[in-house]
């Protein structure tokens, strides 16, 4: 159904579009051509803008938003609120790409403008951080770029908006209880790949290495030898083998080398990040 037809639906319930549910998508320019910006540039309707913005990129599928009682922000407020949201990096600077592909086009982010921001993010074991911390620390930075770096950033889910250090509080013990539970069940059984996080209000896919890890790590082992000879352990109590490129792998030896390298994986790469998302 075009655009249009569903925004007249909707009116018949009393909601009226919002926003499309993926922003990143109506940045100016971004799969336009100079041409395409030009000419949606003197439609004043946001609606029909919104209709033509599809023929042009050929949009197969939309996902938006529809509210009750709509009222916008001025965009200055819109921005603020952007900028002082908390957001987590979700993985380790250095490993997130800087390529951003939509429905649209593949845009190659710049190195210049995210690469400090990636590592301002990083700083402090992940700590959740504020854009407008990064301004406070770099003023010469560009607001604007800094609210499309932030909606880059969320919408290729390399960073998450977090929720107030209030709501983290609440419900971190609950958090907490359920994630012990899983990980301590991992030992035995995979069947739960979920952990919640307090911090994003978010669950993790975590697999049954990960989550064993984690737990051991709570209970004080902290070194990839004693993650290797805990886990190595419970599999052989449960007659199990590492299963590498869809084969099993037979030698005591080699899963021992296998475990060893996906623990230090775990310590150096991963576990920051978890800790970071209290998971």
């Amino acid at each position: 159904m075009y655009f249009t037809d569903v925004v007249n639906m909707f009116r018949e319930a009393k909601l009226d579009f919002a926003a499309t549910a993926a922003p990143v998508e109506s940045l100016d320019g971004l799969g336009l051509t100079e041409a395409a910006q030009a000419f949606l540039s003197k439609i004043t309707d946001p609606l029909m803008r919104e209709q033509v913005r599809d023929y042009f990129v050929n949009r197969q599928f939309r996902k938006d938003l529809f509210v009750r009682g709509l009222r916008r922000l001025p965009l200055y407020e819109s921005q603020r609120r952007i900028l002082e949201t908390r957001y987590v990096l979700q993985m380790p600077a250095a490993e997130v790409p800087l390529t951003f592909t939509t429905a649209a086009v593949e845009i190659n982010l710049s190195e210049e403008i995210y690469r400090p921001l990636l590592e301002f993010l990083q700083e402090d074991k992940f700590r959740p951080k504020t854009f407008a911390e990064y301004l406070q620390r770099h003023p010469e930075k560009n607001v604007t770029e800094m609210v499309e770096a932030a909606i880059f950033l969320v919408g290729n889910n390399r960073i998450m908006p977090c929720q107030s250090e209030a709501t983290v509080k609440r419900v971190k013990k609950s958090c907490e209880r359920l994630n012990a539970y899983i990980c301590e069940r991992a030992k035995f059984d995979e069947s739960i790949s979920f952990l919640a996080s307090p911090v994003t209000g978010s669950g993790y896919n975590l697999n049954r290495f990960q989550q064993v890890f984690l737990a051991l790590c709570k209970g004080g082992e902290r070194s990839a030898d004693a993650l290797t000879k805990s886990v190595w352990s419970l599999m052989q109590q449960q007659g199990q083998k590492i299963i590498r490129d869809g084969e099993r792998i037979e030698s005591p030896e080699e899963n021992l080398r296998q475990l060893k390298s996906i623990a230090e994986d775990f310590l150096s790469a991963e576990l920051p990040v978890f800790q970071a998302l209290q998971l």
